[in-house]
């Protein structure tokens, strides 16, 4: 692998949030309300342009969810948006229609909302974990936290559909492997700077993107994990078993958060971690900016 670094910086954008009990997410936190952040990034590449991980919420989906049963979504983890991301993209002189690549680390609402938004982006996500969507019922859709009316008309024609994963991580930040478990990623572009990682158990076709930057790497990982007491090598601080209810596979999620964990360690600073709805990241930098 050559140490070629097309990605500078990255920023984080917080699209809304939702609110439920901090338990569900990590046992011992109590049963008070606490907000979780759906944060994306924008990554810009020097030869492919602008990069988003997710979208977050968005106006659309109160949209999606005013009928039965999508409002249940709604009313289980109540959303609050004081500002869209197309909003803060163009605070920041950032035309929506401008973003070339939309990657998208699975088909929950808080991660989808904004597809629509973004009509000039090659979406990019994982085809086993749509198609198994696809093959359900309204309600089991919906239970699943899949709105399939966030979806643009045109979702499959635009979709990079992914399905092979034949690169190991650990061997991609040249660590020795792990004979426990070992993340599987796929390029997302031939310069061996942005990698698309399998990271199943949370969600079907749930993946992460690890990208090069400056030296060192990124690994942002939807939601393999939520809060940082997830990350405990202990495992003391692991989400609840109501968290695991609507897991797609519990086992899995554990076995795919024992991989992060380790790598963490193993990788030190030349690694960080960002998860999606983890509010520690912003702190010491509250303008989410990365260099």
């Amino acid at each position: 692998m050559i140490d070629y670094n097309p990605i500078k910086q990255f920023k984080i954008y917080q699209a809304g949030h939702c609110t439920h009990p901090g338990c569900v997410a990590e046992k011992g936190c109590g049963i008070e309300p606490r907000e979780f952040p759906a944060y994306v990034a924008l990554i810009e590449h020097e030869r492919y342009g602008l990069i988003l991980f997710d979208t977050g919420y968005d106006p659309e989906f109160f949209v999606q969810t005013r009928s039965f049963p999508e409002s249940l979504y709604a009313r289980t983890t109540p959303v609050t948006l004081p500002v869209p991301l197309v909003e803060q993209l163009l605070a920041d002189g950032i035309d929506q229609k401008v973003i070339r690549h939309l990657v998208l680390s699975h088909f929950h609402a808080d991660h989808i909302a904004g597809l629509k938004r973004f009509t000039e982006a090659t979406f990019v996500a994982d085809e086993r974990g749509y198609r198994k969507l696809m093959t359900m019922g309204r309600w089991r859709q919906v239970m699943q936290g899949f709105l399939k009316g966030l979806l643009p008309s045109d979702f499959e024609s635009r979709t990079a559909f992914v399905n092979d994963y034949p690169d190991s991580v650990r061997s991609i930040l040249r660590l020795d492997a792990w004979k426990y478990c070992n993340l599987q990623a796929a390029p997302l572009f031939k310069d061996g700077s942005t990698y698309l990682v399998n990271l199943p158990g949370h969600a079907a076709g749930h993946i992460g993107l690890l990208f090069r930057m400056n030296g060192k790497w990124v690994l942002l990982c939807g939601d393999a994990y939520w809060t940082q007491g997830n990350l405990d090598p202990g495992g003391n601080g692991r989400p609840s078993w109501l968290a695991r209810l609507i897991m797609d596979s519990p086992r899995q999620f554990d076995t795919t958060l024992d991989a992060i964990v380790r790598l963490r360690l193993d990788a030190g600073d030349r690694l960080k971690v960002i998860g999606s709805h983890d509010s520690s990241i912003a702190q010491g930098n509250p303008t989410l900016e990365f260099v």
